[in-house]
């Protein structure tokens, strides 16, 4: 029998979470501390902000395959993500960095914003 809607919907979300935890850790391994996880500013959802001389803002992408890098962020998604960050950095005056982390079965890759924008 087929996976009803909202239970495809909570897989996505466990993995969503578990992707997110992978990539937690692996910016706090670098000594970069967390400020906030999924926390809305100016209306746009920020999945990790870490602080460590300065501002980092992370989008986290769970994949199947590294083929689907590309595709997964949306031209709206790179711009809400984009004036999220000129306004935390407008608010607190210091260089405020956007990354994105694609997980694939574990692997993380961390691409800077100047790459995929």
């Amino acid at each position: 029998m087929p996976e009803s809607k909202s239970t495809c919907r909570n897989s996505a979300s466990a993995l969503g979470q578990y992707s997110e935890t992978l990539v937690q850790e692996f910016f706090e391994n670098q000594n970069y501390q967390l400020k906030a996880r999924n926390q809305k500013y100016c209306g746009v959802e920020l999945d990790l902000v870490f602080y460590k001389n300065h501002w980092v803002v992370v989008e986290v992408k769970s994949l199947r395959c590294w083929d689907e890098m590309h595709f997964r962020l949306g031209p709206k998604q790179k711009q809400r993500l984009q004036f999220a960050c000129h306004a935390l950095q407008d608010r607190t005056g210091e260089l405020v960095e956007l990354f994105f982390a694609f997980v694939v079965r574990g692997e993380i890759k961390v691409i800077g914003a100047a790459e995929v924008l």
